[in-house]
């Protein structure tokens, strides 16, 4: 009763807060309850502003990550010059591919 109580107090400014956050998108939950300690002045727990968060509709987003070796000219080199070639004879009949994946134990 008590966590529905205290995100009612945020729900006042709701609209105010989803246009910040659209505006500014936060990286984390501690980002997203100090700036709206500094808008509203409401102090809240991680788990009421993540609560908070995803009743506005706004969702955690993992990132991946490029190596840091990455080259990306030699890929698209690669990717044209020569594994786009050995699809197009593979579709053709004249080439055969053969997926190779590691074993996993599970």
């Amino acid at each position: 009763m008590i966590f529905i109580v205290r995100l009612r107090r945020l729900e006042i400014h709701k609209e105010s807060l989803e246009e910040h956050f659209k505006q500014f998108p936060v990286t984390s939950v501690g980002q997203a309850q100090a700036e709206i300690e500094k808008l509203t002045g409401i102090l809240r727990s991680p788990t009421q502003i993540r609560l908070f968060l995803l009743k506005l509709g706004i969702k955690r987003r993992k990132v991946g990550s490029i190596p840091a070796k990455a080259d990306l000219q030699r890929q698209a080199e690669f990717l044209s010059d020569e594994l786009q070639p050995r699809l197009q004879e593979a579709q053709i009949g004249a080439r055969q591919i053969f997926l190779s994946m590691p074993r996993i134990l599970s």
